[in-house]
C-alpha cells in the first residue's frame, strides 16, 4: 500500500513537472514574453495599494497590478544578476509564473474529472492533456497567425487579462470538486478558510472581464438551489439568503467591484454610454468569433454532445443520469449568464474585446467543461472507448502542433512583432539609456520605431518617463532620466518592421 501511495504520488507530480515543463518551453522559446510597448514599460514597475481605490484609474485591478510589478522585481533583482541578461530575466519569470498558474488551473481540472465525474485515473490524464491542448486548437486555422486561449496582445493583457481569467477558472475548478456551497462556515478550519478567502478575494479585484467565471458559478449554484427548494414565501427566501450567506457575499462583493470600476477612471475615457451600446456591432464580432473555430474541434464537440444525449435517452442508470442533469444545469446557466455579460460590457467598453482570446476564454471555459462532461458521461456509459483514448490524444496532439509552414499561433506582443525581434529592439532602446547615464546626462532623447500617426504606439510619445521609471526602480540605471521620444523610420528598417502609414 505504501508503495502504491509514494508511486500514485510521484504521477501526479511527473505529470504536473511535465504540464510545467511544455508550458515554460513553449512561452521561452516557442512564442516568448517579452516586454515592448508602452504599457508593458508602464505597468511593469508600477505598484499599486492592495485594497480598492474608489476614482483611481482601475480601481479594481489589484491582482494583475500587484502581480506584474511583482513580477517584474524578482526578474530585475533575483534573475538577472544570475542570467546578466534584464529583458531574458523578464520572459523567464513571466513564463514561469504564467505556466506556473497554467499548470495548477489543468491540475485542478484533472481532479474534477475524478471528483465529479468519477474517471480513472488514467482517463484523467488524457482528459486533463486534451483539455490544454484544445485551448491551442479551438481556433487554430489554416493560413497565418492564428489567436489561442493562452494568448494575449502583449504582455500587460497576459497579466492583467489572461491570468485573472485562469485565477477565476481555477478558483470555480476547486469550489466544485470540493463541493463548497454557500453553507460553507467561516469558522471552518481558520487556517485553510483564509487562505481560501485571499484566494477569492484577488479573483474578484481582477478584472471585470475575468470576474465573471466565478460569479456565473455561484449564481447558477444559487439559481438551482433557489429553483430545487421551491421558495414561495418572504421568510423561506431570507432563510435561503441566510443559508448560503457564502456564496451572497461573494455576489455582493463582485457588484461592489462592478460599481467601483464603472466609475473609476478607464471606464469613463472609453466606451459608450448605457443607452447607446452598440450591442448590434458586438454580437456579430461574437458571432465572428465562432466562425473561426477550427474544424476538428467543432466537429468533436457535435459529435460528443450528440452521443451523450443519444446514451443518456437510451441508458437506464437513474443515478448517473440524474449527476449529469445537475451538473449540466450549473454548467448551462453558468455558460448562459457569462455570454450575455461579456457581450453587454464587451459593448460597453469596445465591441473589439469580445474577439480577443484573452476575453473570451471566460466563454470557453464553460464551453470545454460542457465538452468533458459529455465525454465523462460517455465514458462511464461504455467502458470500451476508453481503448480510443490515446489514438485521439495523438490525433489532436498532431494536430495542435503540426504548421504548414503558413499557420503559427499568434505573437504575444503589440503588432504582432517577432518576439526575437522585440528582444532585439528592447536591448537598443536600453542601451541607448544606459549609455546616456555613463554619459552623465540627465536628459536624452530616445530613438524609437515609428509607429502610428496617433502618438506613435506602440512606443508612444509619453513613455519617456516611464521606461525612465522601470529602469530606475530595476535598478539597471542609477537614477531617473528625462527622456524625449524620438520616433526614425531607420528603426524600423533596421529591424525589418513595416512603417504604420
Amino acid at each position: 500500500m505504501t508503495f502504491q501511495w509514494n508511486f500514485h504520488k510521484a504521477q501526479q507530480w511527473a505529470y504536473a513537472i511535465f504540464i510545467f515543463l511544455v508550458m515554460f518551453i513553449f512561452f521561452v522559446k516557442g512564442n516568448m514574453l517579452v516586454p515592448y510597448d508602452g504599457d508593458d514599460w508602464s505597468n511593469l514597475s508600477s505598484m499599486r495599494n492592495a485594497i480598492p481605490m474608489p476614482n483611481g484609474w482601475n480601481p479594481i485591478k489589484i491582482l494583475p497590478e500587484t502581480l506584474f510589478p511583482i513580477t517584474g522585481f524578482f526578474a530585475a533583482y533575483a534573475v538577472n544578476p544570475i542570467i546578466g541578461d534584464y529583458i531574458q530575466s523578464i520572459s523567464i519569470t513571466s513564463a514561469c509564473v504564467l505556466s506556473l498558474i497554467i499548470t495548477v488551473y489543468v491540475l485542478l481540472f484533472r481532479r474534477w474529472l475524478i471528483q465529479i465525474w468519477n474517471v480513472s485515473s488514467a482517463t484523467s490524464y488524457v482528459f486533463s492533456f486534451l483539455f490544454l491542448l484544445f485551448h491551442f486548437l479551438v481556433f487554430k486555422g489554416k493560413v497565418g497567425a492564428n489567436p489561442f486561449l493562452l494568448g494575449s496582445i502583449n504582455l500587460t493583457c497576459i497579466f492583467h487579462y489572461l491570468i485573472p481569467a485562469l485565477w477565476n477558472a481555477s478558483l470555480v475548478l476547486y469550489f466544485w470538486q470540493c463541493r463548497i456551497t454557500g453553507t460553507l462556515r467561516f469558522s471552518d478550519n481558520l487556517g485553510k478558510r483564509s487562505f481560501l478567502y485571499i484566494v477569492i478575494y484577488l479573483a474578484i479585484f481582477s478584472n471585470v472581464l475575468s470576474s465573471i467565471i466565478l460569479s456565473a458559478y455561484v449564481g447558477a449554484c444559487l439559481a438551482k438551489s433557489f429553483i430545487q427548494q421551491r421558495i414561495r414565501t418572504k421568510q423561506a427566501f431570507l432563510a435561503y439568503l441566510n443559508e448560503n450567506k457564502f456564496f451572497v457575499i461573494i455576489l455582493v462583493v463582485w457588484f461592489i467591484s462592478l460599481i467601483l470600476e464603472a466609475n473609476g477612471g478607464r471606464s469613463r475615457a472609453i466606451g459608450a454610454s448605457i443607452a447607446h451600446l452598440p450591442l448590434y456591432e458586438t454580437g456579430m464580432a461574437f458571432i465572428k468569433v465562432f466562425k473561426h473555430i477550427n474544424k476538428y474541434f467543432a466537429g468533436t464537440f457535435i459529435f460528443v454532445i450528440a452521443a451523450a444525449g443519444i446514451y443518456y435517452y437510451k441508458s437506464k442508470n437513474l443515478l448517473q443520469k440524474k449527476v449529469l442533469r445537475n451538473e449540466m444545469t450549473i454548467l448551462l446557466l453558468a455558460l448562459l449568464g457569462t455570454g450575455m455579460y461579456l457581450l453587454l460590457v464587451c459593448a460597453k467598453a469596445s465591441a473589439g474585446y469580445i474577439g480577443r482570446s484573452d476575453v473570451i476564454i471566460g466563454l470557453f471555459f464553460w464551453i470545454l467543461l460542457l465538452l468533458f462532461s459529455c465525454g465523462a458521461y460517455i465514458v462511464a456509459y461504455w467502458q470500451r472507448i476508453i481503448l480510443l483514448l490515446p489514438l485521439l490524444l495523438l490525433f489532436f496532439t498532431v494536430q495542435t502542433i503540426y504548421s504548414s509552414g503558413d499557420t503559427y499561433y499568434a505573437e504575444i506582443t503589440m503588432g504582432r512583432i517577432d518576439p526575437e525581434i522585440c528582444y532585439q529592439i528592447d536591448k537598443d532602446l536600453i542601451n541607448q539609456i544606459i549609455t546616456a547615464e555613463q554619459e552623465g546626462k540627465t536628459e536624452m532623447i530616445l530613438v524609437v520605431p515609428k509607429g502610428d500617426n496617433r502618438d506613435n504606439w506602440p512606443h508612444p510619445m509619453y513613455m519617456g518617463g516611464n521606461i525612465s521609471k522601470t529602469l530606475h526602480r530595476h535598478g539597471i540605471i542609477r537614477y531617473p532620466i528625462s527622456i524625449k521620444i524620438q520616433p526614425d523610420t531607420s528603426m524600423n528598417e533596421t529591424y525589418h518592421i513595416p512603417v504604420p502609414k
